[in-house]
């Protein structure tokens, strides 16, 4: 008897609970088209890079992706010795740690240098210099 009045209430808040889903929000579109049009970049200051300029980007980026594949290949060691053991090895937290630094060094270098932070998102950059900063106070912990 229990269950057939259990059903029966369920099956009439149905409907109420469709319809308290059904909802939206209303989102403004003048901040995001304010936005876009911070970041838009024309082709003639793109195309106004000295093959200097160009050298020192393309060599800079070199080093951002180098420091983020230390980065991963230090997650997949870390990884190795969490399935095997259920925690990582002392010096494996120590070189993660000292490639964190290094990738946050270049990510700080990138927006403090205007040669290469003319064509950045500067709000993304310091996210991820505030993301991997707080990443490293965690390996500290586990130090």
């Amino acid at each position: 008897m229990k269950k057939l009045l259990f059903t029966l209430c369920a099956a009439a808040l149905m409907p109420i609970a469709a319809s308290a889903q059904s909802s939206y929000e209303v989102i403004d579109s003048t901040s995001t088209s304010a936005q876009t049009t911070l970041n838009s970049i024309s082709l003639d200051e793109l195309t106004s890079l000295t093959p200097e300029d160009k050298a020192y980007v393309d060599s800079f980026n070199v080093k951002l992706q180098k420091a983020g594949d230390e980065i991963n290949t230090v997650s997949a060691q870390w990884d190795a010795e969490k399935a095997k053991r259920g925690y990582p090895k002392k010096k494996t937290v120590k070189a993660k740690a000292a490639a964190v630094d290094a990738y946050v060094e270049l990510l700080r270098q990138q927006l403090s240098d205007t040669r290469l932070n003319r064509f950045i998102d500067k709000d993304k950059v310091q996210s991820k210099i505030d993301y991997w900063e707080d990443y490293r106070v965690k390996l500290n912990k586990l130090m």
